[in-house]
């Protein structure tokens, strides 16, 4: 039998002819699946919009209660589920955090949403809501994403690393902490990027730790943004790994 072919009940497929319809099929089944959930995604927030400008200003509040309970009720007993007022709630404030609908993106779907809004800083929003399409993160994906997300704070230096530039690190973490952490954010972590790394400093200091702070040589030129991302995904992960060995 040629290898090119394969049998299908009593009769015989081309199998590259299989190949190239199916991929068809799949391709089509793919751009449905993307348009409906992307349909849904402009529905609520159309919902959205329409509850926030009924709702109007502050002074309107306890009507704009009143609106989300009936509305709600009448929602479910003509659309079933999906309408309660928890939901209903959440597409007014989905509204509310993206109130561009073009700069939505069609990859993704409800749930991703859901999860991007839960993200407060407006530029990592951003970026996750970018990545997510980009790379065709899962939901389970971007919620993984969002969950470990890190707020490193860079300092570079020319010259050999000092105590002192550990302690200036050391401050500047613990002013971050104080004035933009908040209590739901994973630690802050500073990374000290000199031109000569002093191995008796990274010894003795906070360095040793390996807990926020950590210290890395670049060489000759100024690193790129790329070789600074690369330095930052490196550094989180290994502080995350220093927090797994520790539990």
């Amino acid at each position: 039998m040629d290898a090119s072919l394969e049998r299908v009940g009593s009769g015989l497929v081309p199998t590259d002819l299989y190949d190239r319809i199916a991929g068809v099929l799949d391709a089509a089944r793919n751009r449905a699946y993307t348009a409906v959930n992307f349909a849904m995604v402009q529905a609520y927030w159309e919902i959205g919009r329409s509850i926030v400008e009924e709702q109007g200003g502050e002074e309107r509040a306890e009507y704009g209660n009143a609106l989300i309970i009936n509305l709600s009720e009448k929602l479910t007993a003509d659309y079933g589920k999906g309408f309660d007022e928890r939901n209903l709630r959440f597409m007014r404030r989905f509204y509310a955090i993206f109130p561009i609908r073009n700069a939505l993106r069609s990859e993704l779907t409800w749930t991703h949403c859901r999860l991007l809004c839960k993200v407060k800083d407006e530029d990592a929003r951003l970026w996750y809501m970018n990545e997510a399409a980009n790379e065709h993160w899962s939901s389970r994906q971007l919620d993984r994403q969002i969950s470990t997300l890190y707020y490193v704070i860079i300092d570079l230096k020319v010259g050999k690393l000092t105590h002192t530039d550990v302690g200036q690190m050391d401050s500047y973490i613990r002013m971050f902490d104080a004035l933009q952490r908040r209590d739901d954010d994973n630690p802050t972590i500073g990374l000290i990027l000199c031109s000569e790394k002093n191995e008796a400093v990274a010894r003795y200091s906070a360095l040793a730790d390996g807990k926020q702070l950590f210290a890395s040589k670049y060489v000759l030129e100024l690193p790129s943004v790329e070789e600074l991302e690369a330095q930052m995904e490196n550094t989180r992960r290994e502080f995350e790994a220093n927090i797994g060995s520790e539990g």
